[in-house]
């Protein structure tokens, strides 16, 4: 049996457009992020899967549900998928 593992950012958010670390910092999807994460959904390389995992990040979450919903299943959380934290960084921008 071979099994496949497909890794999926979650959709863009307002400190992704304006280039800030997000870390742990829980940021909204943007509109154009939902419209991502449908997209994804759609456009997803398998025909079938199995589980589909999520950070507990919000943006992570509503990323995978998006994927969740068309397959029929639930997102299952873990933390350990969880960007990097940043600490004093977070919301700070890359320059």
């Amino acid at each position: 049996m071979i099994t496949k593992i497909v890794l999926a950012r979650h959709g863009e958010t307002e400190w992704n457009a304006q280039g800030r670390f997000q870390g742990w910092s829980q940021t909204e999807l943007l509109p154009a992020g939902k419209k991502q994460a449908e997209l994804l959904a759609r456009y997803f390389p398998e025909k079938k899967i199995d589980a589909i995992y999520s950070s507990t990040l919000k943006r992570a979450h509503d990323t995978a549900l998006a994927v969740a919903k068309r397959f029929g299943l639930c997102v299952k959380t873990d933390e350990r998928l969880r960007e990097l934290c940043f600490g004093d960084w977070e919301g700070q921008s890359f320059d």
